[in-house]
């Protein structure tokens, strides 16, 4: 997808298997796949931190942020919590990367608004075709020119809300997202702003190893994109 190079990831299996268990004793029912397919929300950060999608070993973890009903915010900072005590005495460098977010209101079919067919198609998640890999990227493209000139359907990214997100961010203050409702971030930030629960989780997850100190490196609104694109660096 975005005409990017697909392949394999370096999945360390036995960490993998190790994190579900730990998590497991920890009373998260999270699943094991032996075949996970990736999309753009992982090989693009994996392209632009090292310049390939199998120069390190990487522990890729689903979070559901897109079909409802989905985690809390508390769920989500206490998930990330665990995955980090888990690593924290691996005696590893480790990074994590929440990807996604902020707001943004791409043209992503919505499961109970779809016609039959296109539900069918969510439910089953059925690998697309390149030629439908290239339609849903025109159709994209296609909201995006048309959000600039101010019509519809997706909503334009949202730098008020952005900035209270960051600004709590940064701040290392999680639970002033507890509040937040996915009914507020779907009238105010979009649909797509619902991939924020990605960076509280790696947050919560980095915290767990440390202090965190965070740093907002890059903060703009591109309504080209249809997205508000942000940069925090935390180091704990």
């Amino acid at each position: 997808m975005w005409h990017l190079e697909s392949g394999p990831l370096r999945v360390p299996r036995q960490t993998a298997i190790d994190c579900v268990r730990y998590l497991h004793s920890r009373d998260f029912d999270v699943a094991v796949s032996h075949e996970m397919k990736v999309d753009h929300g992982i090989t693009i950060p994996l392209y632009k931190l090292t310049g390939a999608l199998n120069r390190y070993n990487v522990l890729p973890v689903f979070i559901n942020c897109a079909a409802d009903p989905r985690p809390s915010f508390k769920r989500v900072r206490n998930f990330g919590a665990a995955i980090g005590e888990f690593l924290a005495d691996k005696h590893m460098r480790i990074t994590f990367v929440g990807s996604g977010g902020l707001s943004h209101d791409p043209p992503t079919p919505r499961l109970e608004l779809s016609p039959p067919d296109v539900a069918k198609r969510l439910i089953q998640r059925a690998t697309p075709t390149q030629e439908e890999y290239e339609a849903r990227e025109s159709r994209v493209i296609r909201a995006a020119r048309d959000l600039v000139v101010g019509k519809g359907p997706c909503l334009p990214p949202d730098q008020q809300w952005d900035h209270k997100f960051l600004e709590s961010f940064v701040a290392a203050r999680l639970e002033d997202f507890y509040s937040m409702t996915d009914a507020e971030i779907d009238r105010v930030a979009g649909f797509g702003a619902h991939e924020v629960r990605t960076w509280v989780a790696a947050a919560a997850a980095a915290k767990a190893m440390g202090k965190l100190q965070n740093e907002l490196r890059y903060y703009h609104l591109v309504p080209e994109w249809i997205t508000g694109m942000g940069i925090v660096v935390g180091q704990a």
